[in-house]
C-alpha cells in the first residue's frame, strides 16, 4: 500500500493537523496561543512589538538613508585622494564588526564614561534611551549605503554624458547631485531593501541588549524559551517583510528604468 492509495481516514493524525494548522495560518492569519501566556494570542504578542520595532527601525532607516546617500555622495567627489582610501578602511572596518560588539563600546563611551545618555531601559521613542539603540542600528547600513552610492555615482561619472555636462562649464554640486546621483538612483533602491533586512536582523541583539520590548526580543525570548507559535509567527512575519521590501525595490527600479520592463 503506497501513499497515494491510503484513505483520507487512514492518513496519520500529524498529517490532518499540519494542514488544518497550515489552513488557519494561510486563510484566516491565526497563529494560536503562546504557550508561556495562553491568554494572548500570537497575533496581539507580535503587534505590540512589532509597534516599538517599527517605530525604532523607520528613524534609523531615515537616519541610515539620509547619512548614508550624502556621505556617498560627497566621497565619490573625493575618488582617488586620501581621504577617499581612510574613508574605505574605516567603512569595512566598522561594517566587519557585529552589533555584539559596537553595543557595549558604545554603552561604555557614551553611558559609562561621558554620562551622556543612560544605558538600557524603554521609555518611548522619544526618550534619551533610544539614542544608542539608534546608533547601533544605523552605522553599518549608513556605511552599507555610503560604499554603494560612491560605486555607483565613480561609475556614472566616466559616462560621456557626465564629461560632457562638466565640459559646459556646469557646477561639480550640479553634476554630482543632478546628472550623477539621478542616474544612481536605481542602485540606491536595492540596498535600500536590503538595509531593511539588516535593522530587522540587528534589532535581535540591540533590543535584548537595551532591554526594549521590541519585536527582536520577543523572537529571542520565545526561541529561549521554547514558545513554538511565538517563534513560528516571528518567523513567518520576518519572511514576509523581507520579500515584501525585496519585491517593493524590483518595482520601483522598474519603474525609474523603463529599459528593465523592455528587457523582461
Amino acid at each position: 500500500m503506497t501513499w497515494h492509495t491510503i484513505t483520507w481516514q487512514q492518513r496519520p493524525q500529524h498529517y490532518e493537523q499540519y494542514l488544518s494548522q497550515l489552513g488557519r495560518i494561510v486563510f484566516a492569519g491565526e497563529l494560536g496561543s503562546s504557550y508561556l501566556q495562553p491568554d494572548k494570542s500570537v497575533q496581539s504578542i507580535l503587534l505590540v512589538s512589532m509597534t516599538i520595532s517599527g517605530q525604532i527601525g523607520f528613524i534609523a532607516l531615515i537616519i541610515s538613508s539620509s547619512v548614508g546617500i550624502i556621505m556617498g555622495v560627497l566621497i565619490s567627489s573625493k575618488h582617488g585622494k586620501v581621504s577617499e582610501s581612510i574613508f574605505l578602511v574605516l567603512s569595512y572596518t566598522l561594517i566587519s564588526v557585529p552589533e555584539y560588539i559596537t553595543a557595549p563600546l558604545f554603552i561604555l563611551i557614551l553611558s559609562l564614561q561621558l554620562r551622556l545618555v543612560p544605558t538600557s531601559g524603554w521609555e518611548g521613542i522619544l526618550s534619551p534611551n533610544i539614542i544608542i539603540p539608534l546608533m547601533v542600528l544605523s552605522l553599518r547600513p549608513t556605511l552599507v549605503l555610503a560604499l554603494y552610492v560612491r560605486a555607483s555615482m565613480i561609475e556614472i561619472m566616466s559616462k560621456d554624458f557626465v564629461r560632457t555636462a562638466i565640459a559646459k562649464g556646469l557646477h561639480n554640486r550640479r553634476v554630482l547631485f543632478i546628472h550623477c546621483f539621478r542616474n544612481a538612483v536605481i542602485a540606491i533602491v536595492n540596498v535600500f531593501a536590503a538595509n531593511v533586512s539588516a535593522l530587522i536582523v540587528g534589532s535581535f541583539y540591540v533590543e535584548v541588549a537595551y532591554g526594549i520590548p521590541g519585536f527582536g526580543r520577543v523572537f529571542i525570548n520565545s526561541v529561549l524559551d521554547r514558545d513554538y507559535p511565538v517563534i513560528l509567527g516571528a518567523v513567518l512575519v520576518t519572511g514576509f517583510l523581507v520579500c515584501v521590501m525585496n519585491f517593493a525595490a524590483d518595482i520601483i527600479t522598474t519603474l525609474l528604468d523603463p529599459r528593465l520592463s523592455a528587457m523582461n
